[in-house]
C-alpha cells in the first residue's frame, strides 16, 4: 500500500489549494506567461491571490503526492514553460491586522 504524504511544498496536503498548486508552478513558466505577467503580485505575495480558484478549476492529489489539475489553455499551455523540471518558492500572502 502507498502511503499519500502528510506534507507536500511544505504544507499539509489537506491544505493545498488553488493558490499554492499555481505558485508552486510559477517557478517553471517563462516570463510571456500570462499567469506571470497578469499576476506578478499574487505570485509574490504582494496582495491576495483570489483569482486562483477561478484559474485552477479542479485539483487531485494523488496517493504518490502527485498533483494534476485542471485549467484552460488560456491561462497555461506546455509553451508557457521554460523547464519540465524547477524549483518554486511560495510566497504566502499575509493580512494585515486592522
Amino acid at each position: 500500500m502507498i502511503k499519500r504524504p502528510a506534507v507536500i511544498f511544505g504544507t499539509p496536503v489537506n491544505q493545498i489549494d488553488a493558490e499554492i498548486i499555481i505558485k508552486a508552478i510559477s517557478g517553471g513558466l517563462n516570463d510571456h506567461s500570462l499567469i506571470k505577467r497578469l499576476l506578478e503580485d499574487q505570485l509574490a505575495g504582494n496582495i491576495e491571490f483570489v483569482e486562483a480558484e477561478s484559474i485552477v478549476w479542479q485539483s487531485e492529489i494523488g496517493d504518490s503526492g502527485k498533483i494534476s489539475f485542471t485549467t484552460s489553455d488560456y491561462w497555461l499551455n506546455e509553451d508557457d514553460f521554460h523547464a519540465s523540471e524547477f524549483e518554486s518558492t511560495i510566497n504566502e500572502y499575509e493580512k494585515e491586522e486592522d
